[in-house]
């Protein structure tokens, strides 16, 4: 899933809100507290904490292939990221350093669409958006150029190193989704950040200078609980389940809410140029939103990356079988697919077809047996990759996201049997691991099933309920008349 929907959006707003609390405390903290141990022990706690919940919670520990992606995540988050912004508020404003801050948006943006394997989101919409964007948050802060060039150099490089740092650790986690749970997953980070953090800290000779006061413990405090293990997570989550420059629109939100929250609290002065600034960046992150949402959910409305795949699944002659006990629904499924294969092929894009191969001892679809060939109204035409599986999933136990990560592809079209089965958990990994995914209605079918109270379910109702439940959570579903009318386009 692309967009912000549902529990990600939540998760969003929690860090917009949480997040643009946290500048006063983080001002508060580097008067009273040595800046390097400050945020290495601020997130360390938190980690250890958000450790414990999740454990007590029921959560795994992550796996051992895990550890590394998390560590980099941490490193390039927390110790690039976060840290030297809290360095930097020693020598500029916070106003100045919000400045950069926001730059985020644009840095995660840009590295997003650079670097193989992302969700090729920048288009002018979105750059138009994080213009405006950033145009309203130099109108809120309100300084001027001549202030940021006079400002203390240190300040504005370590600034910029901490933007770029968290942007691309931002990328680096969506290319590299693990396992583990968004919590334990942040809990290793902070953990591994704020630990390198604090060893800075400590080698730089920070220790002399702490001298914890009720101001400085406040400061730790809020910014644990709220900063961190409830911040914090929710960015993780949000990251897994919507695009890198959506979520880093954040970025846009959290000088608003610092400065509502001044207005309410502190009863800090807001005039007319602090709502239309305001007003300017919210309605760029709306934008950028709506911009994106054009893009994924309206294939037809869009350019059909040219890197597409279009991911056959399961045509094989040995379904035939169950053909001849079950109905099966959509009897037009062969000929969808070869009018997409045909198009497929004369626009250039990539076509992976994937093969069930089952251990079962009598199944139609084992080693040897005819029933295990692709059928040949859609089989394979040579230089075209055949992915064998033997699971529903054609991402377990093969090389097909490797692959796909190697070739810098971003987009899947899957089509072929069975819907609710090998077509619907392909699908909802491939969401999960951050493709763009959709599912053609009228080229993937079903059979009837029994259920375990011995009720007989219609392949027709299966195919229906499978699809609703993709749509709009792990993937887009179309038609094929949608996407052939892109494809004939590009080729006409």
């Amino acid at each position: 899933m692309a967009t912000l929907k549902g529990k990600a959006l939540i998760a969003y707003l929690v860090v917009c809100v949480f997040w643009g609390s946290t500048y006063l405390a983080i001002k508060v903290g580097v008067t009273e507290l040595p800046p390097f141990l400050f945020a290495g022990l601020r997130f360390f706690v938190a980690g250890v904490l958000l450790l414990i919940i999740a454990r007590a919670l029921g959560d795994p520990l992550p796996r051992k292939s895990d550890w590394k992606t998390l560590a980099i995540v941490g490193l390039m988050l927390l110790a690039g990221g976060n840290a030297f912004v809290v360095w930097s508020e020693q020598y500029v404003g916070s106003g100045i350093a919000s400045i950069f801050v926001v730059t985020v948006a644009m840095w995660t943006a840009l590295f997003d669409a650079i670097i193989p394997g992302g969700s090729s989101d920048l288009n002018w919409r979105i750059v138009a958006g994080l213009l405006l964007g950033f145009l309203g948050t130099l109108l809120l802060v309100g300084a001027t150029p001549a202030e940021i060039l006079a400002a203390d150099k240190r300040g504005p490089i370590a600034l910029t190193m901490a933007s770029a740092s968290w942007s691309l650790g931002t990328v680096y986690a969506k290319r590299h989704p693990t396992q583990a749970s968004p919590y334990m997953g942040a809990a290793f980070q902070m953990i591994v950040g704020g630990g390198a953090v604090a060893l800075v800290g400590t080698l730089l000779g920070e220790w002399p200078s702490w001298h914890l006061s009720a101001r400085g413990i406040g400061a730790i405090a809020y910014l644990v609980i709220f900063g961190s293990i409830l911040g914090y997570s929710a960015y993780s989550y949000a990251l897994r389940h919507a695009s890198a420059t959506i979520v880093g629109t954040y970025a846009y939100v959290n000088p608003v809410i610092a400065v509502l929250l001044g207005w309410l609290l502190l009863h800090e002065p807001v005039g007319p140029r602090t709502f239309i600034a305001m007003g300017m960046i919210l309605a760029a992150v709306v934008w950028i939103q709506f911009s994106h949402q054009l893009r994924a959910g309206d294939l037809h409305m869009s350019t059909l990356p040219k890197d597409a795949v279009l991911l056959t699944i399961d045509v094989q002659k040995g379904m035939d079988v169950f053909r001849e006990k079950y109905h099966r629904n959509n009897p037009d499924l062969e000929r969808n697919i070869a009018r997409l294969q045909q198009a497929w092929r004369e626009s250039g894009r990539p076509l992976i077809h994937v093969q069930h191969v089952s251990k079962l001892p009598n199944s139609p679809l084992r080693p040897g047996q005819p029933g295990v060939e692709i059928k040949d109204e859609v089989r394979p035409l040579p230089g075209e990759p055949v992915v064998q599986k033997s699971v529903n999933s054609a991402f377990i136990g093969t090389t097909l996201e490797a692959d796909l990560r190697r070739r810098g592809i971003t987009t899947l079209v899957m089509v072929g049997l069975q819907t609710n089965m090998c077509v619907s958990t392909t699908a909802r990994m491939a969401g999960n691991l951050g493709f763009a995914t959709y599912v053609v209605s009228d080229a993937t079918a079903t059979f009837d099933n029994t259920g375990p109270d011995g009720k007989r379910y219609g392949s027709e109702l299966l195919h229906d309920v499978a699809l609703a439940d993709l749509h709009g959570e792990f993937a887009t579903v179309v038609d094929t008349a949608t996407i052939l009318g892109q494809a004939q386009r590009e080729v006409a």
